[in-house]
């Protein structure tokens, strides 16, 4: 008697139910994510795998009485599997950093380019239509040659300024003020959208060596906001080199450090965390009223130091290469402190803070506890910079902000932030010169 059964069938449904169980979305709901952010390379693994499972399935069901097909599919699936791979090696030859002297790719440095945003969704304006300038070297600022910068700035989006036009950053405020004493003094841009100190490190190895007659006399470093949520167990920001001896001989951080698709990872992942995490530029999103209505006097959390205790250490340890790489320059580090500023403020005498920030370590927290939680990463700074005969000024704790016209949206500043900025550091730093 002839069996019914019919293997094709069999593995048709098995890949069609697959495919529809298991695509990233429906696996991000059940597994109750929604507390954490879906980076891309989990959307990209399952949505090829559910590609392919449908694909496979409908295939298998419309050549169910074909007996032979099994075998058919499977070099066809092994002969795809190698254009696939084909694709992707040469993706890696054309944009990686196999056979290239250096690595700036690998750091979002712009340069060479003159852009013009608009920033009416973002803050108010006599000119919607702003310019951004990074020269040949990725520096932004006014200065006549590389060797007359004093002051080089370091740090991420907030130091960047991607949307305060040129002249109006807190760099061009702090060296119109030095130069309006008689002072001959140039305080450039390096900042990175997007960089913490991890990419911090890498501008003194991948970067800063490219820039002929680089020689400053202090390196400033305005950090804390995207340090904060880059915890140690952070995949998309650890630019480590393949030669660092601290980390040895390792294939994995070589291919990292090389791949033009690990970079490609990298760079769409910070900018799902930086969104989720609320530390993205909100371009489109109009023009944010602030309000306090909603905000809240009461921790989520109080065992803060526990709960950051490795990150700190981390943190802590990444300042001293910072200093490190600092001294090996002939150089003084100045570091400034800052924070997600629009979370938090003191009401009346008392803490009030937004009531969610999502959650660190796996805990919930709002704007009271990051307060607490900012000023913990704070004082590592202050105290690794004090140890290492820097320069410490503690911003967020000393300068104040008018919330509601000096941010235009959590911590990025519109330019009335970035004079005040300019000027406070002006207060701060004028006896050096």
């Amino acid at each position: 008697m002839k069996s019914n059964f019919n293997v094709n069938i069999v593995l048709g449904i098995l890949c069609v139910s697959t495919a529809i169980a298991f695509n990233p979305y429906t696996l991000f709901i059940l597994l109750n994510f929604s507390d954490v952010p879906l980076l891309f390379n989990n959307i990209f693994i399952l949505t090829i795998a559910d590609i392919i499972l449908a694909f496979s399935g409908i295939l298998f069901i419309i050549n169910r009485k074909k007996e032979k097909f099994l075998s058919l599919y499977v070099k066809l699936f092994a002969f795809n599997t190698f254009l696939l791979i084909l694709l992707f090696l040469i993706i890696e030859i054309v944009f990686g950093n196999w056979f290239k002297p250096n690595n700036l790719n690998q750091l979002n440095i712009i340069r060479s380019r003159e852009i013009h945003y608009n920033i009416e969704n973002l803050y108010s304006s006599d000119n919607n239509m702003i310019t951004y300038t990074r020269d040949e070297w990725g520096l932004r600022g006014n200065y006549p040659s590389v060797d007359s910068i004093d002051i080089l700035t370091i740090g991420g989006s907030t130091t960047d300024q991607r949307y305060i036009p040129d002249g109006f950053t807190f760099q061009d405020i702090l060296q119109n003020e030095l130069q309006s004493q008689g002072k001959n003094v140039y305080v450039v841009n390096a900042g990175i959208d997007g960089q913490s100190t991890f990419g911090n490190i890498k501008n003194f190895d991948w970067w800063f060596p490219h820039i002929p007659d680089l020689s400053v006399d202090y390196y400033l470093f305005y950090i804390g906001d995207n340090d904060f949520f880059t915890l140690d167990s952070n995949r998309f920001d650890d630019l480590l080199q393949e030669n660092d001896p601290s980390i040895g001989d390792n294939f994995k951080l070589f291919i990292k450090v090389h791949s033009a698709l690990f970079y490609l990872n990298r760079t769409i992942n910070g900018i799902i965390l930086a969104n989720f995490h609320g530390l993205a530029h909100d371009v489109g999103g109009g023009i944010h009223t602030f309000s306090t209505d909603s905000w809240v006097n009461y921790p989520l959390v109080t065992s803060y130091e526990s709960i950051m205790e490795n990150h700190l250490d981390a943190y802590e340890d990444r300042l001293n290469i910072l200093c490190n790489r600092v001294s090996s320059a002939g150089s003084i580090p100045i570091f400034v402190s800052q924070s997600i500023r629009r979370n938090y403020n003191f009401i009346d005498g008392q803490l009030y803070g937004v009531p969610s920030m999502g959650e660190y370590n796996g805990q919930a927290i709002n704007g009271v506890d990051y307060y607490y939680m900012s000023r913990l990463l704070n004082e590592r700074t202050r105290r690794v910079c004090l140890a290492n005969s820097g320069i410490y000024i503690d911003l967020d704790e000393e300068l104040e902000f008018d919330l509601e016209v000096d941010f235009y949206d959590h911590c990025h500043h519109t330019p009335s932030g970035a004079e005040k900025i300019g000027k406070y550091l002006f207060s701060q730093l004028n006896y050096l010169f």
